[in-house]
């Protein structure tokens, strides 16, 4: 009997555990607002927002950590050493906790009065909150630490199954108490304290286990030079990806009413669901681009990378291009609230755009990544940002929400049509034109055009049930055409067929 490959093993492990968690977290948004309210839902978006930003303080440590592990894991570094590494973090997370939970207490009454615009949920209990969301991080902090020794060890499943457990807890299993004890604000960070204790817990245990030698080697500062300077450039490109995504709702929470911006943070809930769809595709496929940029074996590897382009527009185009086409349908299929829906609709529409074109802009980020050449990619992000905050601030102040959510769009199409075209010409000069004009441009055409007959036409449906049926035909319909508009990808959808097939017929002679 052959032993399951292990690498396949935590593919499946973590695609899993992300589909899991995905569908899990767009379950429960619709409860979270019965039972809350929406502006208690825009204030635990406003929340998960700092928790983002809190990220940096992580400092690119945990990465660091994980990739020690896997040198131990590979016979690279001493046991003793990976330990000493922790022990250092664990001393620096405790005093930079500390002072996260500190900075949360002396500047909750200043956010929640003068920077949130509340009008249902009172200040003090929103000021609390940020003490207790302190707490929550600084745990969280060292959490990250423990997870990404698990993954480096290759304990990827362990680490899956945890995460599991912890995401029921943290989303599904509060609801009895918001339904039954308390709804308020200050229950539900309550208890995700106590969430963040279990996952902190379940974690360092996992990790203990994991690591059979305990010894702690003597002070050195020449153990530490090398993670410690891997992790400065992790902390770079953390800064700059936090920097790029969130920034819009960081001012706009200043800038818009608590109640608009809930609307803003539903939208963008629904929308990233596209990019979450293409993140498996991109993380599978890099690898192996890796692998034959190494090899030097160009024409696969630019064959491998129009591809995996082809299909990421055809999942895109479907997902993105139903969404746009009928915003409003779709949130009234997820929440059930028509009003809601026809408040967010817009923004919605605006958002999923700019969402599909930075999923497909993001190509230029696997290019990069595969040479091994990120500079492009930070500089052009850094220069982004510069454009995209004095632009979608007055979009807001112009138009609201829907302003903001078509700043996004704009500064994203221009990524595609622009950025990729820089990128291309430097890495891969044979495809500077034709990537966007051969092997991106059809899809794209196509949910265009889908999107503009949607104007002109009367969405048929009334039940739930009955549009998100419809919305997922539409959305697969749109896809499988793309699919039908390049030989290559008809070539693998017919390849993939077959097999199927082939599969069938010999399980049933």
């Amino acid at each position: 009997m052959t032993k399951p490959n292990p690498v396949l093993r935590n593919i499946i492990a973590n695609y899993a555990s992300q589909l899991y968690v995905i569908a899990l977290g767009l379950a429960v948004v619709p409860l979270y607002i019965k039972y809350m309210g929406i502006e208690a839902f825009g204030l635990i978006g406003f929340f998960a927002m700092l928790q983002t930003w809190m990220t940096l303080f992580d400092l690119g440590l945990g990465p660091a950590f994980g990739r020690e592990a896997s040198k131990f894991r590979a016979g690279k570094i001493s046991a003793g050493a990976l330990n000493l590494f922790l022990q250092t973090i664990e001393r620096t997370f405790f005093a930079l906790g500390a002072s996260i939970v500190l900075i949360g207490w002396m500047s909750g009454e200043w956010v929640a009065t003068e920077w949130l615009k509340l009008d249902v949920v009172h200040r003090q209990d929103t000021s609390t909150s940020i003490v207790l969301v302190g707490v929550i991080f600084s745990m969280r902090l060292m959490s990250g630490v423990y997870r990404n020794g698990l993954l480096g060890l290759e304990n990827q499943v362990q680490a899956n199954v945890i995460l599991t457990i912890v995401a029921t807890l943290r989303s599904a299993l509060v609801l009895p108490i918001l339904i039954w004890v308390s709804a308020s604000l200050l229950t539900f960070f309550s208890f995700q304290i106590f969430a963040a204790i279990v996952e902190t817990w379940l974690l360092k245990l996992a990790l203990g286990k994991s690591l059979p030698d305990h010894r702690i080697e003597k002070f050195q500062w020449i153990i530490l030079k090398e993670p410690l300077r891997f992790g400065g450039g992790a902390a770079l490109l953390a800064w700059v990806w936090i920097a790029t995504s969130q920034v819009d709702k960081l001012i706009l929470s200043h800038l818009l009413s608590l109640k608009e911006y809930a609307g803003y943070i539903l939208a963008t809930t629904v929308a990233f669901g596209v990019y979450s769809l293409i993140s498996p595709l991109q993380q599978a496929i890099l690898p192996r681009l890796v692998i034959l940029s190494e090899q030097n074996k160009h024409h696969q590897f630019m064959s491998l990378y129009r591809l995996t382009s082809m299909l990421l527009v055809a999942v895109v185009a479907g997902v993105a291009g139903a969404i746009v086409a009928y915003p409003e349908q779709v949130l009234y299929a997820w929440t059930g609230d028509l009003p809601l829906a026809a408040q967010v609709a817009q923004v919605l529409k605006w958002y999923a755009a700019g969402t599909g074109f930075m999923a497909i802009a993001g190509m230029g980020y696997v290019l990069q990544n595969a040479k091994g050449d990120l500079r492009l990619h930070i500089n052009s992000n850094i220069v982004s940002l510069l454009f995209f905050v004095p632009l979608l601030i007055v979009s807001t102040l112009h138009f609201g929400a829907i302003g903001a959510a078509m700043a996004w769009a704009a500064i994203n199409l221009f990524f595609l049509t622009i950025w990729t075209t820089f990128v291309h010409k430097k890495f891969l000069p044979e495809l500077t034109a034709r990537w966007l004009l051969v092997d991106i441009g059809p899809g794209v055409g196509v949910a265009a055009l889908i999107v503009i007959a949607a104007q002109f036409t009367n969405w048929p449906f009334t039940g739930r049930m009955a549009s998100l049926a419809a919305l997922v035909s539409l959305a697969t319909g749109i896809a499988g055409a793309v699919l039908m508009i390049h030989r290559e990808t008809r070539k693998l959808v017919c390849e993939q067929f077959q097999r199927m097939v082939t599969s069938i017929c010999n399980q049933n002679p």
